[in-house]
């Protein structure tokens, strides 16, 4: 990593802050409510993915089949068909800030380090004279070093973390129903048996479906071996739709309150009725069995009633299989 000063942008602004968490943990939504924000700015495309690109070097770039990359082509260059399809239906035509946005991203990915000049022009896009809070959502940033959050956390005085967990267990199942909807189509239905294949594949991997994002006690340790606790601040996605949690958070970021609509959720579950298979739920369970005991040890009572449910069939599963 490059040394030498940072761009003076970031010391300009109230606050900068990352929001950082595994996929299903409400991060979309959150994305959402800090946009509408009239005190907030955040990059028009969520998940710029910056620090992962900083965290693993200049290959990051090169990998066309990353999320990023199929984006990129979908909206910025796009087949023959779909350009023609655009040209016959405008309705079909991107945002042209969303446009912008990605060629920001793209441009700030091909050069992952200091100053962090282009990726300054990024998280500024839309800064205005009202902005107090400049920032980006990425779940992607649970997987990053102690040396990159070092880095973060050094872009100025002001530098905040927000860190959002869920039930590893309803997390996964969550969003393997997600993916499964992503790799299948939605015209397609999933059924049981769809879903408890995937389970299984998720089990037997202990990776994809965000699983490697799970670990909260892991990122939790290396985030506060590299940032100070005042810095941080930590939510759980079972209680954070609520007036006084997301009041917090904006307190923690020194912005105002700001209505939010609880009611609106992002990228919802398509599937809520499809029944899990009460063995695949409790090898969940039992998956993120360390992952339990450390969060418990850590908040105890203060864990949401989802977690303690988990936990219970965790130790069901263990008490059987002694």
């Amino acid at each position: 990593m490059v040394t030498g000063p940072v761009d003076p942008r970031f010391a300009q602004v109230s606050q900068l802050f990352f929001v950082i968490g595994a996929q299903k943990c409400g991060t979309t939504w959150l994305h959402r409510y800090l946009a509408h924000h009239p005190k907030v700015c955040v990059p028009v495309h969520k998940e710029t993915n910056y620090w992962r690109a900083v965290h693993i070097g200049p290959n990051y770039l090169k990998n066309e089949n990353s999320a990023f990359s199929r984006k990129y082509r979908e909206i910025v260059q796009p087949s023959l068909r779909v350009r023609l399809n655009r040209l016959l239906k405008p309705a079909s035509r991107p945002e042209p800030e969303l446009v912008k946005s990605l060629r920001l991203v793209k441009r700030a990915l091909g050069q992952a380090d200091r100053p962090h000049a282009f990726y300054a022009d990024l998280l500024f896009q839309k800064k205005t004279p009202q902005t107090r809070a400049v920032g980006e959502v990425c779940p992607q940033y649970a997987l990053l070093s102690e040396q990159t959050y070092r880095e973060m956390a050094g872009l100025a005085e002001n530098v905040g973390f927000v860190f959002i967990m869920r039930d590893p267990a309803a997390r996964a199942i969550s969003a393997i129903k997600h993916g499964l909807r992503s790799r299948l189509g939605r015209q397609y239905p999933i059924d049981e048996s769809i879903l408890a294949d995937a389970i299984s594949e998720g089990l037997h991997a202990q990776r994809g479906w965000g699983f490697d994002k799970t670990h909260y006690h892991k990122t939790l340790a290396t985030l506060e071996s590299a940032v100070p606790s005042d810095r941080i601040h930590l939510m759980f996605y079972e209680t954070m739709f609520d007036d006084a949690e997301i009041g917090r958070m904006n307190a923690f970021l020194g912005i105002t309150p700001h209505q939010a609509d609880y009611g609106l959720r992002a990228n919802a579950d398509t599937a809520p009725g499809l029944a899990v298979d009460p063995g695949q739920r409790r090898a969940l369970a039992m998956a993120f069995a360390d992952v339990y005991a450390a969060m418990s040890d850590r908040f105890g009572d203060a864990l949401p009633a989802a977690w303690r449910d988990s936990m219970a069939l965790a130790a069901e599963a263990g008490v059987k299989d002694a």
